[in-house]
């Protein structure tokens, strides 16, 4: 008996079938019942199907959710571009944007579906909704700076006239009188006040980092004086020398920053907990200065260790999500870190800084006091 052989596909039918190939959006063709006829590469990339997979299957196949009658369902379909849900071959839940056609052809109606997949515009949209956030976060951070040295820069000159009032009155007053050790008390108050708005100046300030000794000391009192002003009692800030005598080379505007970050997130992290307690140590480890700030709250999350470092990355409603981030490239721009152990179980955090160490005491510089 002599074997029947098809007749070879005409031109246009390979011409076809190499068009659709090559389309860069999925196209599917079905009959009237809604069974697949034709299934591109691009959908085949898309679904994780083969042709051979979901040929003379209905287009039901491809969607997630329940199952309705293929020929009502693309009636229905036909026009407008809408977005439906599909799924791909291992279950993952597909956003796709479909357009659908009819066609009146020699072997009666069939469907043509034009398919793309919407995550790609999704991801891009997201990405750009967090840039918008970013920049819209950093613009506020620049007016918060704007604002702060503004703020330390008029509260400047009132405290200095305070003080000499206070020492106009004190020269005036008996010495053995009552009145002038309260006097003398508000002076120290006032002088201490000028101190801090001054060291506010030079931390907002935009100027090039520096690189000189700095004692660390007296560097975290004045940081852990400066992030307690405006705050409730905590229980209080311990600041305890393991070491005495520590210091490194480096910015101390930059590395007062840090302290700052680290001792502020303790302080919110202890926040309305009764016997709340934040504890920064000054000591050596392996041939490094270490600041370690420790409070003890309930540590943090285990689902949020991961991101402690990344921009914008925030559990708090009001946190920008900054201050680790920036706290951990000033710490590896002079040559250290920030380590932290995320406590739990009953046990507080423990951010610590590490910063190359410099041999020898060194003492404190004291321009940044001297200058208005």
């Amino acid at each position: 008996m002599q074997q029947v052989v098809p007749p070879p596909a005409s031109v246009s039918e390979a011409r076809l079938s190499s068009v659709l190939d090559m389309a860069g959006e999925g196209i599917v063709v079905l009959d009237a019942g809604g069974t697949i006829l034709v299934f591109n590469k691009a959908c085949e990339a898309m679904f994780g199907r083969s042709t051979a997979d979901v040929a003379g299957h209905k287009f039901g196949l491809l969607l997630a959710g329940p199952r309705q009658p293929e020929d009502a369902l693309l009636a229905a379909w036909v026009g407008a571009p809408r977005e439906i849900a599909a799924r791909h071959r291992d279950g993952t839940v597909l956003p796709i944007e479909l357009s659908l056609a009819r066609a009146d052809t020699a072997e009666g109606a069939q469907f043509i579906a034009i398919l793309r997949d919407l995550r790609p515009r999704r991801a891009t949209e997201e990405r750009l909704a967090r840039r918008e956030a970013e920049l819209s976060h950093l613009a506020r951070v620049a007016a918060l700076d704007q604002m702060g040295a503004a703020l330390a820069h008029e509260l400047n000159q009132p405290l200095t006239a305070a003080t000499l009032y206070l020492q106009a009155a004190d020269r005036l007053l008996d010495p053995n009188g009552a009145a002038t050790e309260v006097v003398a008390k508000a002076r120290r108050e006032a002088e201490r006040a000028g101190r801090i708005v001054r060291a506010m100046r030079q931390f907002i300030a935009n100027r090039p980092p520096e690189q000189v000794p700095v004692a660390l000391a007296p560097l975290v009192e004045e940081a852990v004086e400066l992030t307690l002003m405006g705050r409730r009692a905590c229980g209080g800030v311990g600041i305890e020398q393991a070491v005495p005598g520590v210091s490194v080379v480096g910015d101390a505007i930059q590395i007062q920053q840090i302290v700052v970050n680290l001792v502020r997130n303790a302080l919110d992290a202890v926040g309305g907990r009764e016997g709340a307690h934040v504890t920064v140590t000054i000591g050596i480890a392996a041939d490094k200065a270490t600041v370690a700030v420790t409070d003890n709250g309930t540590g943090v999350p285990p689902e949020a260790v991961a991101d402690l470092f990344t921009p914008f990355a925030t559990s708090k409603r009001s946190g920008l999500g900054l201050g680790l981030a920036i706290s951990r490239t000033i710490a590896e721009a002079h040559g250290g870190d920030i380590h932290v152990e995320p406590g739990g179980d009953g046990r507080g955090a423990t951010f610590t800084l590490i910063l190359p160490l410099q041999t020898g005491p060194v003492p404190y510089p004291d321009e940044r006091r001297a200058n208005p």
